[in-house]
Formats: structure tokens, sequence, C-alpha cells
């Protein structure tokens, strides 16, 4: 039987929806079942619409629809559409009513297709989404048309976070730190891989993380599975034995939400590692002409880690608070936030591109203040 979630399991269950993962991927991260993951995000607060499936036995007329469909020669994706019931059902009802679904997968007329698709670096599970057809099928589909099903692959600097000693490194660890997760799978031959996934319109920032890395894998364009409100995004994994364990000495795992650690690096590369953290998990809005807000949100230790680099910047005395399974801190100021964001962007050698444009706004109107005004 399935331990309780703790409270840091819950935490990460929250943070990864907002961050728009999909319940399913959530759920594999935690080894869940995605009805898990849907119960503790409702007792967060979150609304969904009604399950798509139920533990309860499809009522008669719906099985006696599936029966009549499937003796009428509909295809799988045909009857799950027109009685409206998922895959796992539709298999249930034909296994317990003593037919054997032996028919061609509509597949087959796909399969140019698929191949394509296939070919341009997406992965079988997505195309099966977008085709309605399970992974298996896809891969059966490929091979028989002398495709050959390719391990996921790696990069060509396995090493870089051996030692992070450049603002480069430092950057990309604070930024992983916020929005990278480390699985784990058995069945990968490569154990532990890095995964990204980062909204449709930061999809340049994936391009950037796998040029730095050598990463073999292209950054591929999909949609959340959010309920009623489809939500595109872009996704970039990394399968490496050697960079996922020096990730993971790294405190960058599987769950890491909760309880992320800040690095403690060197002085001058603070500021690259607090940007990378700050494009994952920050924000910056400004409240009227000329005031501005810095607001950032995660583990207790990173935000009570970044607010203290922050004080000795700006002398800030914001108090970090909990709220909604999440820990943050917001410093507002004339002058206190200019200072915060020349610190971490005024020497950024990379950086999260709607990010820096905003930082450069910000350290331009600053720019009109006075030494006296600004106190220095």
């Amino acid at each position: 039987m399935a331990s309780r979630l703790t409270p840091e399991d819950k935490q990460h269950i929250l943070k990864r929806y907002q961050d728009g993962a999909s319940l399913r991927s959530i759920g594999q991260e935690i080894g869940r079942p995605d009805i898990t993951v849907r119960r503790t995000l409702e007792a967060a607060g979150i609304s969904f619409g009604p399950p798509r499936t139920t533990n309860r036995r499809s009522s008669p007329e719906t099985e006696a629809l599936v029966l009549r469909l499937y003796d009428e020669g509909k295809s799988w994706q045909e009857i799950n559409e027109q009685a409206n019931v998922t895959s796992v059902t539709l298999g249930k009802i034909l296994k317990r009513n003593g037919r054997e679904y032996d028919r061609r997968s509509d597949a087959e007329g796909n399969a140019e297709v698929i191949t394509a698709l296939y070919e341009a670096g997406y992965s079988t599970r997505a195309i099966g989404r977008m085709l309605g057809h399970g992974k298996s099928t896809v891969n059966a589909a490929i091979v028989r048309h002398g495709g050959e099903i390719r391990q996921m692959t790696g990069c060509d600097r396995p090493e870089f976070f051996d030692s992070v000693d450049t603002p480069e490194k430092a950057y990309w660890l604070g930024f992983l730190s916020a929005d990278g997760c480390m699985i784990t799978t058995a069945r990968h031959p490569e154990g532990d891989h890095l995964s990204v996934q980062l909204a449709a319109r930061d999809k340049g920032h994936l391009v950037k993380l796998k040029e730095a890395l050598g990463a073999h894998a292209s950054v591929l364009d999909g949609v959340a599975n959010g309920f009623g409100k489809p939500t595109p995004n872009a996704s970039l994994t990394v399968a490496s034995r050697r960079l996922a364990d020096a990730l993971l000495g790294l405190d960058v795992g599987p769950r890491k939400s909760a309880n992320q650690e800040p690095w403690n690096g060197p002085e001058d590369l603070m500021p690259h590692y607090w940007r990378g953290l700050f494009d994952g998990d920050g924000s910056l809005a400004r409240k009227s002409p000329g005031l501005w807000t810095v607001f950032l949100c995660g583990s207790e230790p990173c935000v009570r880690g970044f607010k203290a680099w922050a004080a000795g910047i700006c002398g800030t005395k914001a108090t970090p608070y909990f709220r909604t399974g999440c820990w943050y801190v917001s410093i507002s100021g004339r002058f206190q936030v200019p200072k915060i964001v020349h610190a971490m962007y005024g020497n950024a050698p990379v950086s999260l591109d709607r990010k820096k444009e905003r930082a450069d706004r910000i350290m331009e109107a600053a720019r009109h203040i006075s030494p006296a005004e600004a106190g220095s």
C-alpha cells in the first residue's frame, strides 16, 4: 500500500501544476496515479471539470452501445468517440463480453504521417496523442515500414555541471533548480534524465539550453493536458547519466520544489545563479510609474537565501511568507529594485529574453535617478 503524500509531495504537485505540467507527468514523477494528483490539487483549492474516468462500472446502455458499434465494424477510435468512453473502459467491456479486438489499426493508413513526424523529432507518445493511437501502435507502424525506434539521446557536454565555475554554468544551475526536473526510469538505458518544460513563448530559451549542453534531442512543441484550457508548451529532454549525477549532487532532483537548497557558490557567481533561479520562478512587476516589485516563489531555503542576498545588495527588510503551498518574498521600492535588477541582469551573458527586456527598462529608468536620491 502506498504511503501517504508528504507535505513536500503536495507542494511539489502544486508547483509542477502551476508550471503547466500535466496530471499524468506529475504522477509519473512521484510514482502516483493521475487521480491522486487531481485530488491533491482539488484539496488545495484548484477546481476541475468532471473526471474522465471513475471506478464505477459502465451503464448497461453504454455497454450495449459499445458492443453494437463493435459488431458494426467500427474502429477503436470511433467507438471511443461515439460511446464517450476511454480506451481502458472499452477494453474492459469487450473482454467482459467475450470479444477480442483483433482488427487492423487505422495507424496503417497514417503510416506515412507517423513516419514523417517521427523523423521530425516527435516522440512516439506525442505522435500517438496527435493521431489518436497508443504508443505501442505507433512503434509498430514505424518498425513495419522500415524505421528504427531511437533511444533517447544525450548531449556532447555531459561534464557541464561537474564543476560550476563560470557565469553560464551558475546561471543554468539556478534555472534548472527552478524549472528542471530529474526523472528516473529503469526502462531507460541511461537511467536518470533531465526534463524541462516551459510555456511555448519561452521555446527560444530551451534552444539556448540545448546549445549550452550540446543536447542531441530536439526542442519539441506540445500542449499541456489541462482541463478545458489546453496550454501550448515547449520541452527538452536530455539523457545522460553523468549530467544527471552531477545535477543530483547539486540538489536538482525529482522532487525538489519543497526542500530545494540554494547553491552556495563563489561570491562573483551568485548573481548569475540567482538570475537563473529568478528567470524560472521570479517576476518583475510595475506597481505604479517608477515603482517596481521583485517577486520570487519557491522553497523556504531558496526564498530566504535570495532575500539575504538581496539584502546585501539593497538593504531590503522584506519578510518571506508562506501561502498556498509555496514560500514567497516580495521586494518593492523605487531605489531597491533597480539595485537588485542591476546586480542580476547588468552583466548577464545568458538570461530569459522577456525578463531581460523588462530588467533593461528598469535599469534605464534608474539612470535618471540622482546618486543622492538612490542613497549612494
